[in-house]
């Protein structure tokens, strides 16, 4: 048998859209599944990312992210409490709730790097222990610069393909 390989999705790294905004662009149905959510002392990856101290409070909302009923990535967003008080207000799209807000980002840096998984990660998503996988961890931006979204992603490395455009620097 030889075995035809899923198409993969192919995701611009150049354009600052929501899980949700991304699936619907393609006519798919995302869905969200709640894993967590809640008002904590920031971690030390929340207080670099965001600018913020130990004693601060961020909101995180945990997410197993899906498009039409199959499990795409898991997503770990953190976020200053003034930015996102109540973290119940998170349904599906965060950008969604942050825009209606007024406080959308405008910006975001983005790191991508490859992992394999273990355990519930690697359930949730159903893959295997081992599976590589890709991690993505995104600072979101106001136009004032200041740090409003620490998300860590991890997405399947065998329905995603992330593309970047390279243009010739015109300062150079």
């Amino acid at each position: 048998f030889v075995r035809t390989p899923r198409p993969k999705m192919e995701h611009s790294l150049s354009a600052l859209l929501s899980f949700t905004e991304y699936m619907r662009q393609r006519g798919k149905t995302s869905t969200s599944r709640l894993l967590r959510r809640g008002v904590f002392l920031p971690n030390p990856d929340e207080q670099i990312a965001l600018g913020l101290s130990g004693s601060d409070r961020v909101t995180r909302v945990d997410r197993l992210r899906s498009a039409d009923d199959m499990p795409m990535a898991l997503e770990w967003s953190s976020l200053p409490n003034d930015i996102l008080p109540d973290p119940e207000m998170v349904q599906t799209s965060l950008y969604d709730v942050l825009r209606a807000a007024g406080t959308a980002p405008t910006r975001a840096v983005q790191r991508i790097t490859a992992v394999n998984l273990i355990g519930a990660d690697a359930r949730l998503l159903n893959l295997t222990d081992g599976a590589a996988v890709l991690r993505i961890d995104r600072t979101a931006y106001l136009p004032t610069g200041r740090p409003i979204e620490f998300t860590r992603g991890l997405y399947r490395s065998d329905i995603y393909d992330f593309i970047a455009e390279l243009r010739l620097d015109g300062n150079a």
